[in-house]
C-alpha cells in the first residue's frame, strides 16, 4: 500500500499501488447517511461491521469488491443498492443486518458467499440475479420475512441450509438447470406449502425438506438418484414409476413421521409410536404415506 488517509467523518482509507483508494475501517459510531468516494475501488473486510446506526450508504460504480463482513451487524440499513461495477460479494457482506428490506443486486455477480444475508429478517423479496450460478451455504438463513425467492437458471446447486429457518416462504420453484438440492437446503421452512422439483434434479441432500411442516405432498421425479436422511416429513411423496427409486423393497430412511398439533406444529407423542412408511402403487405414481398409520382400507 503507498499510503492512508482519513475523511472528516473519521473513515479510513489505504491508497493502493494503482492511485486508487480501499475503505479498510468507518468508526463505529458514524451515524446517518454516508457516500463513499467515487475513487474507492474496494470495500474491505468488516470495513462497517457494527456501525448500528449507519441507515444509509451510496456505493459508487467505482467498487469492484465488497469484503467479507464488510456491512455485517449494520442493523440500521434498510436498503443498499450494488452497483454494477461489483464482481465480487463478500461471504457474510450483509450478514444481521436485521432492518434491511431491499437490496438490489447487478448481473454482474457470479457468486453469493455464505451467510451473505444470513438473519436479515426484514427482507420480504429476492432476486437472484442470472449471473449468479452458486450461492453459498446459509445465504440466506433464518431470513424470517422473507416470502418470495427468485432462483435464476442460471443455478445448478441449491446450497447446504441456504433457505434455512426462512418460514414464510409459501413456494418454491426450482428451475431446470437445478441438478442438486443441499443438505437441510429448505430445512425449518415451516411455512411452506409447495414445491417444484424439475426432472433436472438428481440428488436431494439429507434434510432438505425436514421440519416443513405444511409440506404436504410432493411429486420426485424419476431423475431423481440419491435422496438423504430425513428430507421430508409428514408429507405424501410421490414417486415416478420409471424412478430408479421406485422399487417395493425400498423402505426409505428420508421419510419421517411426526404427529402435528391443529396449527401444524410438531408434537411430543404421548406414547412411543412406530413410525410407519406406506407405499401403495397408483396409476404411474408410487405413493409413500409418511404417517402414522391407524387403518388402512
Amino acid at each position: 500500500m503507498a499510503g492512508e488517509w482519513t475523511d472528516n467523518r473519521g473513515v479510513r482509507f489505504q491508497l493502493k499501488a494503482d492511485g486508487t483508494d480501499m475503505l479498510y475501517e468507518a468508526p463505529k459510531q458514524i451515524s446517518g447517511g454516508y457516500i463513499i468516494p467515487n475513487t474507492v475501488t474496494e470495500i474491505g473486510d468488516m470495513a462497517f461491521f457494527d456501525c448500528s446506526r449507519l441507515t444509509s450508504v451510496i456505493i459508487p460504480d467505482s467498487v469492484t469488491r465488497i469484503g467479507d463482513v464488510a456491512f455485517g451487524n449494520c442493523i440500521g440499513l434498510t436498503e443498499i443498492a450494488v452497483p454494477n461495477s461489483v464482481v465480487e460479494l463478500g461471504n457474510m457482506a450483509f450478514s444481521g443486518c436485521g432492518n434491511l428490506k431491499n437490496v438490489s443486486l447487478p448481473n454482474t455477480i457470479p457468486y453469493i458467499g455464505y451467510f451473505t444475508f444470513y438473519d436479515c429478517k426484514a427482507l420480504t423479496s429476492f432476486n437472484i440475479p442470472n449471473s449468479v450460478t452458486v450461492v453459498g451455504d446459509t445465504a440466506f438463513g433464518d431470513c424470517s420475512g422473507l416470502t418470495t425467492i427468485t432462483i435464476p437458471n442460471s443455478m445448478t446447486v441449491i446450497a447446504r441450509f441456504a433457505f434455512r429457518g426462512c418460514r414464510r416462504l409459501t413456494s418454491i420453484v426450482l428451475p431446470n438447470s437445478v441438478t442438486k438440492i443441499g443438505k437441510g437446503a429448505f430445512y425449518r421452512c415451516s411455512g411452506l406449502t409447495s414445491v417444484t422439483i424439475p426432472d433436472s434434479v438428481t440428488e436431494i441432500g439429507n434434510g432438505a425438506f425436514r421440519g416443513c411442516f405444511r409440506l404436504t405432498n410432493v411429486t420426485l421425479p424419476s431423475s431423481v438418484k440419491k435422496i438423504g436422511k430425513v428430507s421430508f416429513e409428514n408429507v405424501l411423496v410421490r414417486i415416478e414409476k420409471d424412478s430408479p427409486l421406485c422399487t417395493k423393497d425400498f423402505v426409505p430412511s428420508c421419510f419421517v413421521v411426526r404427529n402435528l398439533h391443529k396449527d401444524g406444529v410438531p408434537a411430543k407423542p404421548k406414547t412411543k409410536k412406530r413410525n410407519i412408511t406406506t407405499a401403495i402403487y397408483k396409476d404411474k405414481f408410487l405413493l409413500y404415506f409418511t404417517k402414522y398409520i391407524t387403518k388402512i382400507s
